[in-house]
């Protein structure tokens, strides 16, 4: 990832943008829903989650690189980079990889990196890992959410990204129970009154998140001691 990071960043500055200009250009919202799952995956996952998310780059790039390669002119201008991912060693190196351990690496391979005609559309379930990434918590204010959740506040959840998205004027924000590599929360601003309505009414009464401890009583008096209120006493089962 690093030489095709250095390729790219190679290529803007031969065009005219810096490094220090990439660095301030905002992420698209496409780009950051990618990136992200790639890191969940990481993080929450072993080796075989991060390698099936990195997937799409390291095969999808591999095969534009060769079926553009014959076609290019010795004047195209990303000649560099069509040469660098129709590297035969490195896209040997690729196919090997994901045939080693992806599941259905082998069959994405021997089909051009498709599926069977007439198949379903998805690969064969066996062996298939998933798991929740983000639950959306509709909220009224970011700050106000960040602030009940975050370290100094109630909950005392870690801020794992506070992202602003111009866009959609809106704000990429994610809190996860501290010690937890599982499911985040994301923080989902009411942007139009009908949701407004579901603001601390996420589920229509019934619980909505269960939250498991290592020592129930310990958090249970830390959370009494910083206001928060119960509904019921606690009683063991």
């Amino acid at each position: 990832m690093d030489v095709e990071m250095d390729l790219h960043v190679r290529m803007c500055d031969r065009w005219g943008l810096a490094a220090v200009d990439l660095e301030r250009v905002p992420e698209k919202t496409q780009t950051i829903a990618y990136t992200r799952f790639v890191l969940d995956a990481g993080n929450a996952g072993d080796l075989l989650d991060l390698y099936v998310a990195l997937a799409p780059c390291m095969i999808g790039y591999g095969e534009i690189g060769a079926r553009l390669a014959p076609e290019q002119g010795d004047d195209n201008p990303y000649a560099e980079w069509i040469n660098d991912y129709d590297d035969t060693g490195a896209l040997s190196t690729t196919q090997a990889s994901v045939q080693r351990r992806c599941p259905f690496g082998s069959r994405l391979l021997a089909n051009g990196f498709g599926f069977n005609e007439g198949s379903s559309g998805s690969p064969d379930r066996q062996g298939v890992k998933q798991a929740l990434a983000h639950v959306a918590l509709v909220v009224g204010d970011y700050d106000k959410a960040i602030d009940f959740d975050f370290d100094c506040g109630k909950l005392k959840f870690d801020l794992l990204e506070d992202t602003e998205q111009p866009e959609q004027k809106k704000r990429w924000v994610v809190v996860r129970p501290p010690g937890s590599g599982g499911t985040s929360i994301l923080l989902a601003r009411a942007s139009k009154p009908e949701q407004e309505l579901f603001v601390g009414n996420q589920s229509g009464g019934r619980v909505f998140l269960f939250l498991a401890t290592d020592d129930f009583w310990r958090d249970y008096e830390a959370m009494k001691d910083k206001g928060i209120i119960f509904t019921r006493d606690p009683k063991t089962l």
